[in-house]
């Protein structure tokens, strides 16, 4: 997500971004993925508004996916909120979703994925890289919610905020691929002699960490599985839509069957 080198496959190679069919020779050092694609699509907006036409903007932001990395302050805003690890954690967002009236009284919690560790069962130090991997993550998300609200700012200075449909989802489920300890699945990254996976640098530049499975399964909670199954934890994500004059009152709820391919035809009808 910054501007450095990372050995994520067998070659080594920069962050690479493309713009207008060029690639960037050389990013700005305070380069952030976040930044660049929000603050991108409000330039182009400004560009296009002259025109009078309706605009599309696809923003497909790579936060909050590996390696975690995110502004140092945002992590900061994180410090010791996952210390009860993940067991503990994934019981009480059970209980709140339920709370919510997201999931039907019968349905129950799900056992512990089976190559997940009891959180207990890791050591101290095991525990403190874990959870401050959970911290950069939230912290991702975090900073992509405020350089959203952002471009929400933009388009009500420019008087077209009631006038835009916003639509958000995710791609898959959470990514439970890694796991905790000696047996990661990015091992052979974390390795590389100038990654600094040092726990004070974990998600700041030059670090390369991605989210454990135990992490996974709390936030897929109450679904069952995670990216890269067929379970709805896999392909189940997050979405939901605002339209000022679609008859969407604020915090309506659907419960209807939907995919991705809905959205287009029901936009042009």
């Amino acid at each position: 997500h910054f501007n450095e080198m990372i050995q994520y496959n067998a070659r080594r190679f920069p962050a690479e971004y493309i713009r207008n069919d060029q690639l960037l020779e050389e990013l700005p050092e305070d380069f952030y993925s976040t930044d660049a694609f929000i603050d991108s699509h409000i330039e182009w907006i400004e560009q296009y508004r002259a025109t009078g036409k309706p605009f599309f903007s696809y923003i497909a932001l790579q936060a909050p996916h590996a390696p975690m990395q995110a502004p140092e302050e945002y992590i900061a805003k994180y410090k010791g909120m996952f210390d009860a690890g993940w067991d503990e954690m994934r019981i009480q967002r059970f209980n709140r979703v339920k709370e919510l009236g997201l999931v039907a009284d019968y349905i129950q919690m799900g056992e512990r994925w089976d190559f997940v560790p009891a959180w207990d069962s890791l050591t101290p130090e095991e525990k403190a890289e874990a959870a401050r991997t959970m911290e950069v993550y939230a912290a991702m998300v975090d900073y992509a919610d405020y350089k959203t609200g952002i471009l929400v700012e933009y388009l009500k200075s420019i008087g077209e905020y009631d006038n835009t449909i916003f639509v958000y989802m995710t791609d898959n489920g959470a990514d439970g691929n890694e796991s905790a300890g000696p047996n990661g699945h990015y091992n052979w990254v974390y390795e590389q002699p100038d990654i600094d996976n040092s726990l004070e640098n974990i998600g700041l530049r030059g670090s390369f960490r991605s989210l454990v499975a135990g992490w996974a399964q709390m936030q897929a909670t109450p679904y069952r599985g995670g990216k890269s199954s067929l379970y709805e934890g896999g392909y189940h994500g997050e979405f939901f839509i605002t339209w000022k004059d679609g008859n969407l009152p604020a915090g309506t709820r659907n419960h209807h069957f939907a995919t991705v391919m809905d959205i287009v035809p029901t936009m042009l009808e």
